[in-house]
């Protein structure tokens, strides 16, 4: 989602060089302390997730992506991955701000 950091290019120049695709994957929490993301409240995150009896998360797995350029196979898969984040937020009905309203 939002929180998605920066990919290191080193697994996307491999990928590249070797002719071999990546497969973009997207996680994404009904709540988004569930997701551990926030590493200044991973206490509240802890906290959050061990006193509920479960947590809804959606898996998506896309189409494998290949190019011949590393760091553009970064940028769309980023990219991919980052569109479809926030596709799910919207089927869960979270809002891409949920953070600063909670």
């Amino acid at each position: 989602g939002p929180d998605l950091k920066e990919f290191k290019p080193r697994l996307f120049l491999m990928a590249a060089q070797n002719q071999l695709p990546v497969i973009p994957i997207a996680l994404e929490y009904e709540h988004y302390l569930d997701g551990w993301a926030d590493a200044d409240g991973i206490w509240d995150s802890f906290q959050f997730v061990f006193r509920k009896p479960k947590t809804k998360v959606v898996v998506w797995v896309g189409e494998p992506i290949a190019d011949t350029e590393g760091i553009r196979l970064r940028d769309t898969v980023s990219t991919t991955i980052r569109e479809n984040c926030k596709r799910i937020q919207k089927e869960l009905n979270r809002p891409e701000d949920q953070r600063l309203k909670d």
